[in-house]
């Protein structure tokens, strides 16, 4: 007598019944609130893919008194590596396969008739001998994985852009590494925008978009130059260092920015210095640092920046003799933050105050009389041209070190 033909009629009729109703298994196998604040692509195409493969798996499986073949478990590795690279936690992972051999054997209770006791009880009793095939699979390909990442995590590229910024000779490294380093290279300082899937309050789903964001720019950083770029990147942004193979710094940046931003789904805001020999890159490094706080502090628009694009700026906001007496002008304002705001609003509608009402919700009355205040205080007029230069300094200077 074989397997399939110790296999009580009863759990055939019961498997071909749930046969037909894979599509609504599979659906109800993700419906799962803890499944909720992970990405879309997981939740609405992945998991269910995963379900429907294994719920006919597994009736294939019981219907011929067979365990899963390696082949059969092969998209369970996949999935288990997948999730540890997406850093997935391992509890949550497993809850989702246990989930799914809840609803399974839950549609198996709901297409049995009383006379079909025997036939439950014999799926029941197979299905966790496969059940506990397919976990431990998933949690060895899990754990395997990693493994591999904590080895890789601060792998080859990290360690040599680490090097080169802080000052060190790479080139024992880069040859240990078996990684051709460029004789410049350009520093690009760079804050990543928000992708759809962070914007989560739940830790676990911020923590897997935030990985999966990384995945998509290290991808695109790994298709760009035929030089490795080398790259200090955590989840809001870091430093690239771009090689010097031909094309201008800000051509190069521009190019990689959009690919960016296309392929990633990431906005990406950077400050770029220009191509230098790795004897000078801490340097570099430091500057492009500076530059994209002074372009974050002052909200401005996704792209890239040069110093010459925010000289004034950057000029102004260096610590001088001159700093705390740009500072000391606005102090009679200090203790009203409604004139200040209107300072702030006028300078940057470019002393239009119809602009600047509608900025601030007053009426352009509210906005003459607010000046006529500033001008009372302050013994200038922020209307003209000596009062322009002074305060858009001191407010330049009041914001670069309020925000330091």
């Amino acid at each position: 007598m074989t397997d399939a033909d110790a296999i009580p009629p009863s759990a055939h009729r019961i498997l071909d019944r749930v046969q037909n109703r894979i599509a609504t298994i599979a659906r109800a196998a993700t419906v799962d609130p803890a499944l909720q604040n992970l990405p879309t692509a997981i939740r609405k195409s992945e998991v269910p893919e995963t379900a429907r493969r294994y719920i006919a798996l597994t009736i294939r499986a019981l219907h011929d008194g067979q365990p899963l073949q390696d082949t059969d478990l092969r998209g369970a590795q996949e999935r288990g590596s997948q999730r540890a690279e997406d850093g997935v936690p391992l509890s949550l992972v497993l809850h989702n396969w246990f989930q799914g051999a809840h609803v399974f054997l839950e549609a198996c209770a709901d297409a049995s008739d009383p006379e079909d006791a025997e036939g439950f009880k014999h799926i029941a009793l197979a299905y966790f001998r496969l059940h506990e095939k397919m976990i431990r699979t998933v949690t060895d390909a899990y754990q395997d994985e990693k493994a591999a990442i904590a080895s890789e995590e601060r792998g080859a590229n990290h360690v040599l852009a680490r090097l080169l910024v802080n000052g060190q000779d790479g080139s024992g490294e880069a040859e240990r590494f078996g990684i051709r380093l460029a004789a410049s290279y350009a520093v690009l300082a760079v804050s990543f925008g928000t992708a759809t899937d962070e914007r989560t309050g739940d830790t676990t789903g911020r923590a897997v978009a935030e990985r999966r964001k990384l995945r998509r720019i290290n991808r695109v950083l790994g298709q760009h130059s035929r030089f490795p770029i080398l790259a200090l990147l955590e989840a809001d942004g870091g430093q690239i260092l771009l090689p010097h193979v031909g094309a201008d710094a800000y051509s190069d940046a521009s190019d990689l920015v959009t690919k960016v931003t296309a392929e990633a789904h990431v906005q990406l805001t950077g400050a770029l210095v220009d191509h230098a020999p790795c004897p000078s890159l801490p340097h570099s490094s430091e500057l492009a640092q500076e530059m994209l706080k002074l372009v974050t502090a002052e909200e401005r628009p996704p792209g890239i920046y040069r110093i010459s694009d925010i000289s004034l700026d950057y000029h102004l906001t260096r610590h001088t003799a001159a700093t705390e007496h740009l500072l000391a002008l606005l102090t009679p304002l200090e203790p009203f933050p409604e004139l200040i705001e209107t300072l702030e609003r006028y300078y940057a509608h470019d002393l239009d105050r119809g602009p600047t009402a509608r900025a601030l919700h007053v009426h352009p009355n509210t906005v003459n009389n607010r000046l006529n205040r500033i001008a009372e205080l302050l013994g200038m007029d922020p209307s003209k041209v000596d009062g322009v230069m002074k305060l858009g300094a001191a407010l330049k200077v009041r914001k670069a070190t309020y925000d330091s």
